[in-house]
């Protein structure tokens, strides 16, 4: 049992409310499956796990104060790429600065309520950037949803 974290990068895509027929035959290799088994059906987003931590309290934290209105419900929420900069900005800032890290991005484990600022907690910020750098190469069309799991 723990903390799960997702980010989804999501891209709408678009059907032809007139003829859905036209957007699901050779237009949409994605649903050639569907096709094949005669199922009626429209598409309308393309969802993949663009980001996942596990225990990251202090990534989940900064998403819960800055993005949920902290609320930590578990609920999906809309990420925009310049919350992602802040995100990644700050987290370059406690790299740099480590002793910013419990004004900054401050850890709490919210089992054992103990605060870790140990090798752990400043590797999952490394990894938040590059994870970051990887959501920005998705083109604009796309859209990010965060979203945690106890």
């Amino acid at each position: 049992m723990g903390l799960d974290m997702y980010i989804q990068a999501k891209k709408f895509i678009w059907t032809d409310w007139e003829d859905p027929a036209s957007t699901r035959n050779t237009k949409n290799p994605l649903t050639k499956d569907l096709e094949d088994i005669g199922v009626g059906f429209r598409i309308n987003y393309i969802i993949v796990e663009a980001a996942y931590w596990r225990k990251a309290y202090a990534i989940h934290q900064w998403f819960v104060t800055n993005i949920q209105k902290g609320q930590d419900d578990c609920n999906e929420y809309h990420v925009t790429r310049d919350h992602l900069r802040e995100l990644k900005e700050t987290c370059q800032k406690v790299l740099l600065i480590p002793q910013m890290a419990e004004i900054l991005l401050p850890y709490k484990d919210f089992y054992s309520r103990s605060d870790q600022y140990n090798e752990f907690y400043f590797n999952e910020l490394k990894r938040t950037i590059e994870q970051i750098d990887n959501l920005f190469k998705y083109p604009n069309a796309w859209d990010f949803d965060y979203h945690s799991s106890w």
